[in-house]
């Protein structure tokens, strides 16, 4: 849509995330992922089961199945040293079309980059626009 905004980030992705949330009422794309195996993720989940071993993309990866309120996902963890997650798919429960995500990922272990990589530029048609706190705008 060409609009962007910035904050100044915190220190880790999953702060991040709790301080989009927290502040601006915005939900980062497969958030769960920076919250699992704390408690709180622990309490949504309603069922699990291991599927067994699967590929994906000509990679061997434990696929793992969860249901929780609202939604049911699937999650496939790759094997061996490199434990990553290689693909989910999310299905809404609580839509009678019943919409479904799915995200294969692919991860480049050895990345080459410099500090520019990490320096956001516009582009140049591009219109900023600023974010206002959730709570700011609840109250008036």
């Amino acid at each position: 849509m060409n609009y962007y905004a910035t904050i100044p980030a915190p220190a880790t992705l999953r702060e991040l995330a709790d301080t989009l949330a927290d502040k601006y009422d915005l939900e980062l794309p497969l958030v769960d992922l920076f919250y699992w195996g704390e408690r709180k993720s622990l309490d949504e989940i309603r069922g699990a089961s291991d599927i067994g071993a699967s590929q994906v993309d000509g990679v061997t990866c434990e696929h793992y199945a969860f249901r929780q309120e609202g939604a049911d996902w699937q999650v496939w963890i790759q094997q061996g040293d490199y434990p990553l997650p290689r693909k989910l798919v999310i299905r809404t429960t609580t839509d009678p079309a019943r919409p479904q995500y799915t995200a294969t990922l692919a991860w480049n272990l050895a990345p080459s980059y410099d500090d520019t990589a990490f320096t956001f530029v516009p582009p140049k048609d591009a219109k900023r626009i600023t974010l206002v706190e959730a709570r700011a705008t609840a109250t008036h």
